[in-house]
């Protein structure tokens, strides 16, 4: 399996990846050698967790490994170049790169040796390995300090409403789209009609000044909101698993809070965008059913 994009992304590939293994009684191996460079601001980061021994450490960028990773990366491309039908990939190349970004219904038969490479965005793989009771637990090696302290504080609380506000690379992204304020106002709304009730708000984000100024009115109107900053130190994966601690989650169209919302307590209420992409088509199957749908509302789209 060949890691790309940042955390949630590669969270998706992971378990993909462990779904065609044990269908086919084989063996998962992970290269993560360009993970580093994304930019997600949290790419490398899938080493931190205690998910599988298969994960390859990460190679510094100029490195043998790297360049050794490089240059098969390249061959690979030039000659799926000319093998251009991908079911012809797959029988002389042994790799196969899925053309969708979620569900694949093309796993269901392919058999290794295989390199794989895609995004798989689907809770179905996830949910097959956990009906299996195939799935490994997803905890960090060594949490900090931060993590155990804030931990404790969520658990203390009770019931604390989660709120991610994804912004960084997406702010002005035409095709992906940026979640508007308003989007989370409908969210609480649909959430107070389901008689859903919470003690204390938490709104994590990836560009927390720039949410503190977006949301300024909506934190007047909600004097229980409390914005989380991690300090530097804090692997971005801590965030995501305190997010997966609330009782209550309103997520954006990110890959990142999909695994808070689906790392957490079954019983949690999720609330997600309608519409994943402004622009692009919708990965198909990326909700469970049991997900609450709230029509997306998008700034940066322009005129």
């Amino acid at each position: 399996m060949i890691l790309l994009g940042g955390l949630g992304n590669q969270l998706f590939q992971y378990f993909a990846g462990q779904y065609l293994a044990h269908k086919s009684k084989g063996v998962l191996k992970i290269d993560s050698t360009f993970s580093q460079f994304g930019r997600s601001g949290h790419s490398d980061w899938l080493n931190e967790l205690t998910l599988s021994e298969s994960i390859s450490p990460t190679a510094p960028k100029h490195s043998f490994p790297y360049i050794k990773s490089l240059l098969k990366r390249r061959v690979r491309n030039f000659l799926a170049q000319l093998i251009s039908s991908r079911d012809w990939q797959l029988r002389f190349l042994r790799q196969y790169h899925s053309p969708v970004i979620g569900f694949d219904p093309k796993l269901q038969e392919i058999t290794p040796p295989v390199t794989l490479a895609g995004y798989f965005q689907t809770w179905r793989y996830y949910q097959a390995l956990k009906d299996q009771h195939l799935l490994p637990e997803v905890i960090m090696k060594s949490p900090s300090s931060w993590f155990l302290n804030t931990a404790n504080e969520l658990d203390r609380l009770g019931k604390v409403l989660g709120i991610h506000v994804r912004r960084g690379d997406y702010v002005g992204n035409s095709d992906i789209g940026t979640l508007s304020v308003s989007y989370y106002e409908d969210a609480i709304k649909e959430l107070k009609s389901r008689g859903v009730t919470w003690d204390a708000i938490w709104i994590f984000s990836d560009d927390l000044s720039l949410v503190q100024r977006e949301f300024r009115e909506f934190a007047d109107n909600n004097p229980e909101l409390f914005f989380v900053k991690p300090p530097k130190y804090s692997h971005s994966i801590e965030s995501l698993l305190l997010m997966s601690r609330t009782s209550s989650l309103i997520i954006a169209n990110s890959t990142y809070s999909w695994w808070a919302a689906t790392l957490g307590n079954p019983a949690n209420v999720i609330v997600c965008p309608a519409k994943w992409f402004v622009q692009m088509e919708d990965p198909q199957d990326l909700y469970p059913e049991s997900w609450i749908r709230v029509p997306s509302s998008w700034v940066n789209l322009g005129p």
